[in-house]
């Protein structure tokens, strides 16, 4: 299988949409954004956020597979991290390496940009998310308690790093 990868903008707006919101329906917890709230949103809102180019996204035989948001860090003492999530991967294309592909590309970007580490937030009891991470040398930082409310019930997120140099400082 061969993929390509390539930021998202307003001109896949369609796109966008379909596997957001395929996304917010079917893993409601794995994401903070609810499905009706995605969906109150125009048009317009979400080609203004495309614009931005922080969604990365892959491609099968020109077929949207998955998606991540790559976020750099803004505030001048924290430039040198940036921050992944909303990290989505249709159920057809999941075991096929299309998600390996995906992080091995934002990872190369993030070094070529010149981040010095990555971080994510998973929900504690998404094991097979964790694992992903795991392997790629995220290494959990803690636990955020009752970080997400899910209707009557709370979640806890854990809190993961990436160091994308090989010294600490």
């Amino acid at each position: 299988m061969t993929f390509e990868i390539r930021a998202l903008g307003p001109d896949d707006l369609a796109e966008w949409r379909s596997i957001r919101l395929e996304a917010l329906k079917t893993v409601p917890e794995a994401f903070l954004t609810t499905y009706d709230e995605e969906r109150a949103l125009t048009d317009e809102a979400v080609a203004k956020r495309l614009k931005r180019g922080t969604i990365r996204a892959i491609f099968s035989d020109n077929a949207l597979a998955g998606v991540l948001a790559f976020v750099p860090m803004t505030a001048a003492a924290c430039r040198h991290r940036a921050e992944i999530f909303a990290v989505y991967t249709r159920p057809s294309y999941r075991k096929t390496g299309a998600t390996s592909a995906l992080f091995d590309a934002v990872l190369a970007e993030a070094r070529e940009r010149g981040f010095r580490q990555l971080e994510l937030s998973v929900a504690a009891d998404n094991l097979r998310a964790i694992r992903f991470y795991e392997r790629y040398g995220f290494k959990w930082q803690g636990r955020i308690p009752r970080a997400v409310r899910l209707g009557d019930r709370w979640q806890d997120d854990h809190f993961y790093v990436l160091s994308l140099t090989q010294d600490a400082s």
